[in-house]
This record gives structure tokens, sequence and C-alpha cells, in this order.
């Protein structure tokens, strides 16, 4: 049975096949959660997308593919663009030239789209200025005044008081005291982190999260999509786990595989499609090796005495080792990839081997 009176809000689902780019052995989170969300949803005919569809301007033809098999189970896909996929034309208004059933729209800045009687739907795109923000925020606002039902209004910017930490941002809740008065619900891209932010009595601000974690500080957050009521604006969460994290230190590797072992059983159990990540510390240990892990599992060893490029790392440091990657890498953008990830890597053997993966190489000796 259709329901015409809910909507699927997804935010930052970041389409692409390596999942973090400086550790190659975790591929395909995005793939197998747009699987897992299709499994899950049924009988709703409009998705809405707040920003980074895709990962990067370029995204490849798989995450191309893997997209459209995604979106046409919907009739109507409404769209704004996110700072990573900020091109025009965009790659998901490709869709609607591939025949089918589906109608995507890009919202666009200052007007009001009504994909039914009971509902507004406006949006505006990642700026980078935040003058151009509010000046647009000001246009549509007098777009929906006057307007009867409820309106949904879609962002692209982090949100002060949604970061959960002391981060850049654009956009704070003092902001949108204009829109207080009007049954308004701000549905926001950016912050990968669900939330959501009441207002008033009939205005709210509410971000879904990412769709998979995308480093290793976003892995005890839960990752949805959520499934809004365009009469109610009541938003409920539909999980889009697709495995399970777990960090562990290294001892001896017996008891290491007994865990391993353990943990691959859970994640079973759990019904998650892809193997469980496991992050194994070995700083200042000896016996590790990579070869002798239990199957059914992806395992990073990470030795924490080295500097390791992550979100944690000062912008200093990050943008010196960066630099000097880049420069003795010169264009090649997977090899500087590479190369960060053997940065704070405890095991090199490893990594490289997933690399050779990735790239469809074969290693002759």
């Amino acid at each position: 049975m259709r329901n015409n009176d809910q909507f699927v809000f997804m935010a930052d689902a970041h389409i692409k096949g390596r999942t973090w780019t400086n550790y190659m052995g975790l591929q395909g989170d995005a793939y197998a959660a747009l699987d897992l969300v299709n499994e899950k949803l049924e009988g709703i005919d409009t998705l809405v997308i707040g920003g980074d569809w895709f990962d990067s301007n370029h995204p490849s033809s798989t995450d191309i593919n893997q997209s459209f098999q995604f979106l046409r189970q919907f009739k109507s896909v409404f769209f704004i663009r996110g700072n990573h996929d900020n091109v025009q034309p965009s790659y998901l208004s490709a869709l609607s030239e591939q025949g089918g059933q589906t109608t995507v729209t890009e919202l666009q800045p200052g007007e009001v789209y009504t994909p039914s009687i009971d509902f507004n739907l406006a949006g505006i795109p990642w700026m980078a200025s935040r003058a151009d923000l509010l000046q647009t925020l000001e246009q549509t606002r007098q777009a929906l005044e006057g307007k009867s039902g409820r309106s949904f209004v879609v962002l692209h910017t982090s949100c002060r008081h949604l970061l959960g930490f002391d981060g850049s941002w654009q956009l704070e809740a003092a902001d949108l005291e204009l829109f207080k008065e009007m049954p308004v619900t701000f549905l926001v891209g950016d912050i990968h982190k669900r939330d959501t932010l009441q207002l008033s009595d009939s205005c709210s601000l509410h971000s879904p999260g990412s769709l998979y974690p995308l480093s290793w500080d976003r892995v005890g957050d839960s990752c949805s999509v959520s499934v809004v009521n365009s009469k109610t604006a009541e938003i409920h969460a539909v999980p889009s786990d697709v495995r399970s994290y777990t960090s562990l230190d290294f001892t001896n590797m017996q008891d290491l595989n007994q865990v391993i072992e353990g943990l691959v059983d859970d994640n079973k159990r759990a019904g998650l499609p892809c193997r469980p990540f496991i992050r194994v510390n070995v700083s200042g240990t000896t016996g590790y090796s990579y070869k002798a892990l239990a199957d059914g599992a992806v395992v990073q060893a990470v030795d924490n005495s080295l500097p390791e490029l992550t979100t944690s790392t000062t912008a200093e440091q990050q943008t010196t080792m960066e630099d000097i990657v880049r420069a003795e890498c010169e264009t090649d953008s997977d090899i500087a990839d590479m190369a960060v990830s053997l940065l704070s890597s405890a095991d090199p053997l490893s990594d490289v081997s997933s690399w050779l993966d990735y790239w469809g190489v074969e290693r002759l000796t």
C-alpha cells in the first residue's frame, strides 16, 4: 500500500566505493547501506536529499549505477547540492533522462514546491558565504508566508547547535527566529550526526546524520535515514548500520583470534550485511601477524605511538603531512591516498595488499 503522507529524508550519503580514504580494507559500506534501506522502505513515493549524495564531483560509474538502482523505487526525488557534490548539472538529474517512472527535481533557492496538497518544500544548497545563506533564508521565508499546510526547508549547512563540538558553522538557532511562528521543519545535512532541535511548538530543525560512519570517531553513532510525516512532521529513524566496530588491545594471537571469532558470530546474529570492523592496537607489542587472523572480519592494526592522520590531528600537523605526501606523489591521487594511509599503519603489508585488491593488481612476488 502506498503511503502519500510520508516521505524519506536522507543527507550525507557520500556514495563511494572506498569507505575510509586512509584504510583500503574497508570498502562498500555505502552500497550495502543503500541495499539495506531499500529492503526496509515500502510504499513511500517521495525522497528528499539534503546534499552530499555523492562524495565528490566525479563519482565513479559504480557510484552512479548503485544510486540509480536505489532511487528508481521512488516516483519523485527532490534534492539540493552539498559541498561535496556541488557540480552543475548534477549527476542526480541524469536519472530523469534514463526513462522510467522517477522524476528528479533540484530545489532552487527562493522557490516553493508542492509535492502534494498537504505540504510545501523549499531548498537552499550549500553556500560558502554566511551572508548569502542568511539572505536566501529571508527569501525563503517570504516565499512560504501565507502558504497553507506544513512546510519543509532543506539545507546543507553546519548548524552551531547540532554539531556537538566547537567546530566551524554557518547557521545558528537565532538565525531562524523569523520562522518560529510558522509551521516549518528544517531538514539539515552536512552535520553527520542525528539530532533534532525544537525551536518552538511549530518549528524544528532535524539532522538525519550520515548514511554510514565516515570516520573512526563516528563509529559509535547509530546511522539511519529519516521517514517524515508530511502532515504532523513526526520523524522516525530507519537504521542503516551495516557492520559493527570494535577496538581491541593486542595481547597475543590466540586470545585475539578467539575474541574476533566471537565478534564475527555477534555480527551475523545481528543480521548485519558487512563483516565486522576490528581495530587492533599493537603499540609496543611484538608477535602480531595479520595472516593468522580469524576469517570473516576486517581487521586494521594501529600503532598508537605513530602519528595518525585523523580528525583529531591538528590542522597544522595534517597540512604538513599531506603537503609532504602529495608533493612526493605529484598528481597521482590514488598513490597519495595510499601513502597517507601508511603513515599511521602498524601493518603496512596488509594495507598495501588491500590497495592492490582495490586496483585489481595481481602480485607476482
